[in-house]
């Protein structure tokens, strides 16, 4: 049995190629569909939720906090969600008001695998990050977590 390959769009979204080849938008080119063994599964669409393969190991990461943001909490959900930062880079991320929450994968210990760097900024008049007011490396699950409180805060803050 095999699945679909992944790809990261430019809007932010992890697609199956099928989908991605049938989006509207700008930014989207036609890709080869390409397909490997269903056991190499790590992702799942964006769309059609079906499961896949993607070969960047940063968007795979980010995919798994904002989806165990969904599950920790016990509330309505989490607004974390996938971003595309520039370039082609990606980040977990939430921002409200004056403060953005932003989660990567860490290149502190590159033999460690699965672990992310959380950081929480404050945004300047301009609306760019200053220095973080919150910075950790943690697994994917304890990022997560930890967003899910910063998140909160972050909402709190902003009502404040």
């Amino acid at each position: 049995m095999s699945i679909h390959e992944a790809v990261f769009t430019p809007w932010a979204e992890l697609l199956c190629i099928p989908c991605n080849n049938s989006t509207k938008h700008d930014a989207v080119r036609q890709i080869e569909v390409g397909e490997v063994d269903a056991a190499r599964a790590n992702t799942r669409c964006d769309r059609c939720n079906e499961p896949t393969f993607c070969d960047r190991e940063e968007v795979v990461l980010c995919q798994r906090v904002v989806e165990a943001a969904q599950t920790i909490g016990g509330d309505a959900g989490s607004a974390i969600e996938l971003w595309q930062t520039g370039g082609m880079c990606v980040a977990a991320g939430y921002s409200k008001g004056r403060y953005e929450l932003l989660c990567t994968e860490s290149e502190a210990d590159l033999e460690e695998s699965e672990m992310m760097l959380l950081g929480v900024y404050e945004l300047d008049e301009d609306e760019c990050p200053g220095d973080p007011i919150y910075l950790e490396t943690a697994t994917v699950w304890e990022a997560a977590a930890r967003a899910r409180v910063w998140e909160h805060w972050i909402d709190e803050a902003t009502h404040a």
